[in-house]
């Protein structure tokens, strides 16, 4: 069965109009990443793991996010260089920072979601990794496999990060059960005052 050619989702947002909303959408997508890894990161925190790996996650998905944002505002097409590095980060460093989460994951008491959880992450990181190998391989010559590639990467990203919505809401309810704050709130509150 012979599929249609498909193009990579830098072309689909390559030139006016549809640049403007490609980058406003990457934009958003970029602060939404930092807030979600915020909160991760001092999820994790809140949990007892006070471990680099958690800071390193932090790090790494604000290096993730910056590169999305990069990808959305320079094309392909004006500005290939910073366009490329703006996609080194979104997606490799955006493979290490789900690998991190997946160990941090492990490390973490309480597990939400069961567990299911971790292997399920670990899972999905080591799809990321195979996506991105293969566009890489698929790059020398067969374009169009290639996009295939870099759309299940940015969709298996998407369900990496959709997956932090098992820990949020747990998160949340446990926030609610608090008269006057969450912990973490609590938490940063009184480091403010020392």
């Amino acid at each position: 069965m012979k599929f249609p050619n498909l193009t990579i989702p830098s072309t689909c947002g390559a030139y006016p109009p549809q640049s403007c909303l490609f980058g406003q959408v990457l934009n958003l997508g970029a602060f939404l990443g930092v807030v979600i890894c915020y909160l991760r990161y001092q999820q994790v925190r809140d949990y007892g793991c006070h471990s680099h790996l958690n800071l390193a996650g932090l790090i790494l998905g604000i290096f993730f996010a910056i590169g999305a944002s990069l990808v959305g505002n320079f094309q392909q097409y004006n500005q290939l260089e910073t366009h490329l590095v703006g996609a080194f980060l979104a997606f490799v460093i955006g493979i290490v920072y789900f690998w991190v989460q997946a160990f941090l994951t492990n490390r973490v008491n309480p597990r939400h979601g069961g567990p299911w959880m971790a292997p399920l992450r670990f899972s999905l990181s080591f799809c990321s990794a195979a996506f991105f190998i293969a566009i890489v391989l698929f790059t020398l010559g067969l374009t169009s496999e290639a996009a295939y590639c870099e759309w299940a990467l940015a969709m298996n990203l998407f369900v990496l990060f959709g997956l932090f919505a098992v820990d949020f809401c747990h998160f949340l309810l446990v926030a609610a059960k608090w008269p006057s704050s969450p912990p973490f709130v609590a938490h940063a509150a009184a480091r403010n005052t020392v």
